[in-house]
């Protein structure tokens, strides 16, 4: 028998070996590295051009462990015709392994899925979600409707940092949309506040953030006349626990910087709390620029009759208009009577002496001779 088929028999490890055996089993466990080779089951929505979804998987590369399904509103053809770079981000995200289907309604996930695709997801993604008009109330709905939808499909894997439903808002979105209370009273805590996704290490992704109406980009905007970019905000929720009230579900304040605890200045607070949209008033549509929403209101509203005109109010016994209803019953009850159908006593006197004098070869006599006339008339009668 050779050296290398010489078969040595096992040896008992001594208690010392076996606990340093757990201890570095333990730390293999919890490293990243054995996180990141389990599976992990992420489920975007309302994706847009499926930019987001596309860069999320090349961030994975070729790693097995990702299981992602690319979900948009729109079905195939309208994302085409919106978004014609959409065609070709579709095929990147099937050569990459991503399972990418349509008309996915993200406030109605499981029977969008279908009972086939229905699988539980450690991650449910929404990025920048709008209902295409600024009506407050609306997304608030929207994102009531989400959380529940969400919590149906979501699984109770809370190992990596990033599982959970994960929402992205633009500055100002989340405190007029009520994100977070909102998601409390869903049946969610916030687990991390991200501010400036766009810039963090870990969640931060270069991607297009498309509108939805005309395939415009919105990453940057016009505010005072300075074009600037927009921050973002992530938002990770996951399910609360039993007995958790919703003060507790809150995540702790994280320790503040001397710079985020000075005081704001006032542009920098009107400009945070300033819409990021212009909406007309009285269709509620809305656009990017002011001069966009005066040109909207002119042509549609002013030219088609839709706003409002001034309408002047005519007196009914003379050629006079007036703008307030007050000022033509003061200029009726000065001008002509308290009440004018009343006729004064020589008005039937006066009509007939114009009949009777007035002749046809003569020019007919100026009101002062009439009068002088009717007075004339009236002595004699007297006598």
């Amino acid at each position: 028998m050779t050296q290398e088929e010489e078969i040595v028999p096992p040896t008992t490890p001594s208690t010392e070996d076996k606990s340093t055996e757990l201890l570095h089993e333990k730390r293999s466990a919890a490293s990243p590295q054995s996180l990141k080779s389990r599976s992990r089951r992420i489920l975007t929505v309302g994706d847009g051009n499926f930019s987001y979804s596309l860069a999320l998987a090349k961030q994975h590369g070729n790693d097995p462990s990702l299981q992602l399904t690319a979900t948009s509103y729109d079905s195939y053809d309208e994302l085409v015709a919106k978004y014609p770079e959409c065609k070709r981000i579709c095929a990147q995200l099937k050569d990459l392994g991503a399972s990418v289907l349509h008309r996915v309604d993200a406030t109605n996930i499981c029977e969008s899925l279908g009972v086939e695709q229905l699988k539980k997801f450690d991650s449910v993604v929404f990025n920048h979600p709008h209902c295409g008009e600024e009506n407050v109330r609306r997304h608030q709905s929207l994102l009531s409707h989400f959380y529940s939808s969400a919590l149906e499909v979501l699984e109770d894997n809370e190992e990596d940092e990033g599982n959970g439903i994960l929402l992205t808002l633009a500055e100002g979105q989340p405190e007029r949309w009520q994100a977070v209370e909102r998601a409390l009273s869903a049946g969610l805590r916030l687990h991390r506040q991200v501010d400036d996704v766009d810039n963090d290490e870990v969640f931060g992704l270069v991607y297009e953030r498309k509108r939805h109406q005309n395939g415009k980009s919105f990453h940057h905007v016009t505010l005072h006349g300075e074009r600037k970019k927009q921050k973002s905000t992530l938002f990770i929720f996951r399910r609360q626990k039993d007995g958790v009230t919703g003060d507790e579900a809150k995540a702790p304040a994280a320790s503040l910087t001397p710079e985020e605890k000075a005081p704001v200045s006032r542009k920098r607070k009107a400009e945070s709390e300033l819409p990021l949209e212009f909406v007309c008033t009285q269709c509620d549509r809305s656009f990017k620029s002011a001069q966009g929403l005066r040109t909207h209101v002119h042509m549609v509203h002013e030219l088609e009759g839709g706003a409002s005109k001034k309408v002047l109010l005519p007196c009914e016994f003379c050629d006079r208009t007036f703008k307030k209803e007050d000022a033509r019953k003061q200029h009726q009850l000065a001008k002509h009577g308290k009440d004018p159908l009343i006729k004064p006593d020589w008005y039937e006197k006066q009509e007939t002496v114009l009949t009777t004098v007035s002749e046809p070869d003569k020019p007919a006599p100026s009101t002062m001779k009439i009068l002088m006339h009717i007075g004339r008339n009236s002595s004699l009668e007297l006598l």
